[in-house]
């Protein structure tokens, strides 16, 4: 009988936080294993219906490639959120190791709401009306993505973690620290996981750009089902299909850039200001200049 591969470690989130660009750099790692299609959705409640996977044996499945040395990963920023989670994958793994990075939450929320702006998938084009709809969005059911506001209400979600995981099975970086110092960042990762660093990535390449959309037939073509899609399907292989559409997006993109009204940006640094402090405590890291950029 074929032995079990458990992931041993987990990025959890924050969405729109740099995940895209570690997920990238552990592709390239050879002594990494990582699903080649990002956010698996398996533990919690939180996903989108069309990626997650639904049982054990799917989620062992994904990880069956890997060879026995390798580290195996999974990256789901959605875990970081869920209620869950947390607990699910200490249930299943209780070795996990656990990576979390966090984003000032008043950039987070707009990153976050640009790149549903770029995908399609916010039809609603003013920022502020979006987070008006955010509490009727959440009652209804809407994906955990337009939850702009909630979601960078970390100390909660953090603080599950630390009361589940020792401390030396936890890694906590700020996407601050990635864009000031990006070796320094990835070298923290690579020392908590025991691999080599990687001397050849590209740490200037950004991924999953957010932005003001150029077309939205095209995006409506990548985001639809329809003959154009299909084909595709048929002809990219399944593990480069993301990879393609996430480029014909990024292409779609246009040099405009989305500016976020300044009473907006003091309203919402009023609102994520306790929370902060509270966060800054538990984690024992300088938030400063969340609260006063």
């Amino acid at each position: 009988m074929m032995d079990i591969i458990r992931p041993e470690y987990y990025v959890v989130g924050t969405a729109k936080a740099g995940t895209t660009s570690l997920f990238r750099y552990f592709l390239d790692h050879p002594q990494v294993f990582v699903p080649s299609n990002k956010e698996a959705y398996f533990f919690g409640k939180y996903c989108y219906e069309d990626s997650k996977i639904e049982t054990i044996q799917e989620y062992q499945r994904i990880f069956s490639p890997a060879k026995r040395d390798d580290k195996c990963v999974e990256v789901s920023t959605s875990y970081l959120y869920s209620k869950t989670a947390a607990s699910e994958i200490k249930e299943y793994n209780p070795d996990a190791k656990i990576i979390i990075i966090l984003r000032n939450p008043v950039d987070r929320a707009f990153s976050n709401y640009k790149y549903k702006l770029k995908t399609g998938k916010e039809n609603c084009f003013n920022f502020e009306d979006a987070v008006s709809m955010e509490k009727s969005r959440i009652s209804e059911g809407e994906p955990y993505g337009f939850h702009y506001i909630n979601m960078g209400l970390y100390f909660n979600q953090v603080k599950r973690y630390i009361d589940i995981f020792d401390k030396e099975n936890l890694l906590i970086l700020l996407f601050d620290e990635l864009k000031a110092e990006p070796e320094l960042f990835y070298q923290n990762i690579i020392e908590f996981m025991g691999v080599e660093s990687l001397a050849d990535f590209n740490l200037s390449k950004r991924f999953n750009k957010s932005g003001k959309i150029r077309s939205k037939m095209l995006m409506r073509i990548l985001n639809g089902d329809n003959i154009f899609k299909r084909l595709v399907k048929k002809i990219v292989p399944l593990d480069k299909q993301r990879q393609v559409s996430g480029l014909l997006k990024d292409l779609n993109i246009s040099k405009k850039k989305i500016i976020m009204r300044a009473e907006t940006k003091s309203l919402l640094k009023e609102l994520f200001h306790d929370d902060i402090k509270k966060l800054e405590a538990c984690i024992d890291k300088d938030l400063s200049s969340w609260l006063n950029s």
